[in-house]
């Protein structure tokens, strides 16, 4: 349990098959972890997820990747579209069970040895999703606020809503023809719609309320002229997953002396930051971005990672640090992991930042132009995290290995 087995889905699917007569059904499966649990670390999340999503016959990808309750939310449906497992990723929470103690519709719970007051109930949400929850199934209500049917917009738009439900509004989102722009969870709704990004001409927003019980109510659709949006094709956006067997990370003195490639990434993930060895960790992720048209611009990129554990706050030592990209059009040096990746010239150098994160999923901010010049449309990209400053003691963050980062990248046909 601790760092535990890692397995493959089918080798954990085995061990339940194994120890059963019964051939299904199988039961749901709601799986809760805090990412800062030192007794039965974060990776036994992961592996729980592999082993119950293969016993019942679907994939580790998941349908759902949400905020519920301000913590990370992920479900897993079979081909019928029925969920079968979820995980939530707790914040901050070390071993225990997270509880919310009050009287609210969705508060439970008191805190004790190892009943952690984390502002969620976990016996309320799994109450939910095994379908023994008795909330009513009234719709919320939805209206757009701003703009206002009719309207011209150009630029960054104010896009608003209210919403109301005789329950609880778990979260407000927004829709551009369809498609998401953006979601919010605290009243008053809105979000800011960057409208030169989209075709000038009609288009048609929508707000769209879900209830604490999943209940889904839509405003009235609202139509919108875009003035100096963009003339050509619509932006399109791709979305690379990191290429696992080229992803690494490696750990030199302060000024590059002694490189080595770390060894803990099976265990621990990839490192960032400076190591009870002294020593100070870089880690590399890989994309293979050749699927970008020939002559297409970027316009915008963005690198996702997820978190695995962490050993005081990197960020804060020293106080203002920075966790910031690299980016080198193809590879640093051999496209796998070696140890001059630690100080291989870059195309671009600090191109982004990742800001500080605790649990679940973290994107950088957008690329610098030199940055978006860097993503070679010809074969890979390669990425390098590390921090601005050395920190003067052991701190450093681990973020998740295998295929869970991912570099989105928007251009212009």
């Amino acid at each position: 349990m601790n760092p535990g087995s890692d397995l493959t889905p089918a080798q954990w699917g085995d061990k339940v098959r194994a120890a059963s007569s019964i051939s299904g059904p199988w039961p749901l499966v709601s799986i809760w972890h805090g990412d800062a649990d030192f007794t039965v670390r974060p990776l036994n999340l992961t592996e729980s997820m592999q082993q119950w999503t293969n016993v019942h016959g679907i994939d580790q990808i998941a349908d759902v990747d949400e905020t519920v309750a301000g913590q990370v939310h992920k479900v897993y449906k079979d081909t019928s579209g029925t969920p079968r497992v979820e995980t939530y990723v707790i914040a901050g929470m070390g071993h225990g069970t997270p509880v919310d103690p009050g009287t609210g519709e969705t508060q439970c719970g008191t805190a004790g040895a190892y009943i952690l007051d984390v502002n969620v109930c976990s016996s309320y949400y799994i109450a939910r999703f095994f379908g023994l929850d008795n909330l009513d199934g009234v719709p919320p209500t939805a209206a757009l606020t701003s703009p206002t049917d009719g309207a011209t917009v150009s630029g960054v738009v104010g896009v608003s809503a209210n919403a109301s439900d005789n329950v609880g509004v778990e979260r407000v989102e927004f829709l551009l023809d369809g498609a998401l722009l953006g979601s919010d969870t605290s009243s008053p709704y809105s979000f800011n719609w960057d409208s030169s990004t989209t075709n000038s001409g009609s288009h048609v927003l929508i707000a769209r309320a879900v209830d604490l019980a999943g209940n889904v109510g839509t405003s009235a659709a609202v139509g919108v002229t875009v003035s100096g949006g963009s003339t050509g094709g619509s932006p399109v956006t791709v979305v690379f997953t990191n290429e696992n067997s080229n992803d690494g990370y490696v750990k030199a003195t302060a000024t590059g002396g002694s490189p080595a490639v770390g060894t803990l990434e099976s265990t621990y993930g990839l490192a960032v930051g400076r190591g009870s060895d002294g020593k100070f960790n870089r880690s590399v992720l890989s994309f293979d971005t050749a699927a970008l048209p020939d002559g297409a611009t970027v316009i915008s990129a963005s690198l996702t990672v997820s978190y695995r554990s962490a050993s005081g706050d990197p960020w804060a030592n020293p106080a203002g640090n920075t966790l910031v990209i690299d980016a080198r059009n193809g590879c640093f040096n051999a496209c796998t992991i070696e140890t001059t990746d630690w100080a291989g010239a870059a195309t671009a150098l600090a191109v982004a930042q990742v800001p500080k994160f605790t649990g679940g999923n973290q994107s950088s901010t957008v690329f610098s132009a030199a940055g978006l010049g860097a993503i070679n449309s010809a074969g890979r990209t390669q990425l390098r995290l590390r921090f601005s400053a050395n920190q003067t003691s052991t701190s450093h963050v681990w973020i998740g290995n295998g295929a869970t980062a991912s570099l989105s990248v928007t251009y212009q046909p």
